[in-house]
């Protein structure tokens, strides 16, 4: 086991899908990854081209954002895809590395249709949603190179079961909040966006969540449960003063997705073993 390491993982985008891959490098980062992407990790004055390179290389996974205009689109995308085929050849044969990320679109590059894809629709809450997706590659990468355990696998509070590096989908159901940790991810009723991590835990039929967001610590408690939440298996509330937070059950995304106050929305994201090792 690399106990010391993060898997390194690579996001490679165009201008156009800028905000959804600094929302995903956000929270990789909360959740114990290590991410690249170059609008926070290339420090001002060096030479970016070369930056993006060395990074490419010491990468164990890139992400490749792409969207219908970003593939016909001419621009550094490109180069880097093809960088990333060349360090591909030298890994094991299926070996994890490439995962395309379709945003908007069935298209794909001729030199990446024989990889598995991630889709999505673009949308308010994307980033929560096709979130778990990616994670759930990092998670398989991150057991081929043994940086983590099927038992540390087990920790997570998700409907998705790991064997090995082969994974089962779990029957879905909805169902109160889990104990465990998750990402937040919020939308505040102004629009703007939130991150950071809460740990759940219920005991004798209530709950008690110790969030933080921010740097600020804020501690949610109590339960209402109701029959037929929106995902069935009814509602969750948490009480924090007057900013109650209402979960309707597990969503098919494998999320728990929330709404408080006036047009705020939350959801809590299962978090990755690399998150349970800080906690």
């Amino acid at each position: 086991m690399n106990d010391a390491s993060k898997i390194n993982a690579f996001l490679a985008h165009s201008s156009i899908d800028k905000v959804l891959s600094k929302e995903m490098f956000d929270l990789m980062r909360i959740d114990g990854f290590a991410p690249w992407l170059d609008v926070e990790c290339i420090p001002a004055g060096r030479p970016w081209e070369l930056e993006i390179s060395n990074a490419v290389k010491k990468s164990d996974c890139i992400f490749v954002f792409i969207n219908s205009l970003s593939i016909n689109k001419s621009g550094y995308l490109h180069k880097e895809i093809t960088m990333a085929l060349d360090i591909a050849q030298k890994q094991p044969e299926g070996a994890i590395y490439i995962i395309p990320v379709l945003i908007d679109t069935l298209d794909i590059p001729n030199r990446l249709s024989h990889l598995q894809c991630i889709y999505a629709n673009s949308g308010p809450d994307i980033a929560a949603i096709i979130y778990p997706k990616l994670q759930k590659s990092l998670l398989y990468r991150a057991l081929e190179l043994n940086f983590i355990t099927d038992k540390e696998i087990k920790l997570i509070p998700s409907p998705v079961k790991f064997t090995g590096i082969k994974t089962v989908m779990g029957q879905f159901e909805g169902s109160p909040l889990k104990d465990g940790i998750y990402l937040v991810r919020g939308r505040n009723p102004d629009g703007s966006i939130y991150y950071g991590e809460a740990h759940i835990v219920r005991e004798n039929g209530k709950y008690v969540a110790k969030y933080q967001i921010g740097g600020k610590n804020i501690i949610y408690s109590g339960e209402s449960y109701t029959i037929g939440g929106r995902y069935g298996g009814g509602s969750v509330i948490l009480h924090h003063g007057g900013s109650d937070v209402v979960y309707e059950g597990l969503s098919p995304s494998g999320i728990y997705e929330g709404v408080w106050g006036e047009g705020g929305t939350e959801q809590l994201i299962p978090a990755s073993p690399f998150l349970y090792r800080q906690a």
